[in-house]
């Protein structure tokens, strides 16, 4: 019957997609968002480029943008208060032990051998659909922007093959609108490289 049709579903893709990481929100959690919810994740972002170490991001009020902050990354621990300047700041180690595999295989796609011209955004886009994540497009530009932020010393962006020395508001927006522009590499790693760099 329905119900132990839908149950066997819900199953299955609890199997498939068993790195997937938690979506608290309904308005974000689609592949075609709404005109509202395309704008909320947009000024998120400008805000997380801009405002990362304000409480809240500087957002105010209860829109949309503030409601997908406060589900995606306030309530996941993405965004946390330091106990020692007392500024906030973008952190990797969420509530939710599923974004370690998401991070993880960010890494690899960017850290993927023979890969001396980068990986573009939208590369890491289509890895992340599929299983065993299967995120949507709705959230997916969040969680990108997030990983950038959160690892700005270690990975290099560049659109169009410029180098961007940081990813301002607009260039974040950008890059959700438009991750085929963009491309993602591994800052070089010895000291002597670093400091020639």
């Amino acid at each position: 019957n329905s119900k132990q049709l839908s149950m066997a579903l819900s199953d299955l893709c609890d199997t498939i997609y068993n790195e997937c990481p938690r979506i608290g929100n309904e308005m974000i959690n689609y592949n075609k968002l709404t005109s509202a919810a395309v704008r909320a994740r947009r000024e998120l972002v400008e805000a997380m480029a801009t405002n990362a170490a304000e409480e809240g991001l500087g957002l105010k009020g209860n829109g949309p943008e503030v409601a997908i902050y406060k589900s995606l990354l306030l309530e996941e621990g993405l965004h946390v208060k330091s106990e020692t300047t007392g500024c906030w700041r973008f952190s990797l180690e969420g509530k939710d032990k599923t974004l370690a595999f998401l991070w993880r295989k960010i890494d690899e796609c960017i850290n993927r051998e023979g890969n001396k011209e980068g990986v573009g955004v939208e590369q890491i886009i289509d890895v992340l659909r599929a299983p065993p994540f299967g995120l949507k497009k709705g959230p997916l530009p969040i969680y990108i922007s997030l990983y950038l932020l959160a690892k700005s010393n270690e990975i290099a962006v560049f659109r169009e093959g410029a180098y961007l020395p940081y990813i301002s508001a607009a260039e974040m927006a950008l890059m959700v609108k438009r991750p085929d522009l963009f491309t993602l590499k591994q800052f070089v790693t010895t000291n002597i490289e670093r400091e020639v760099f």
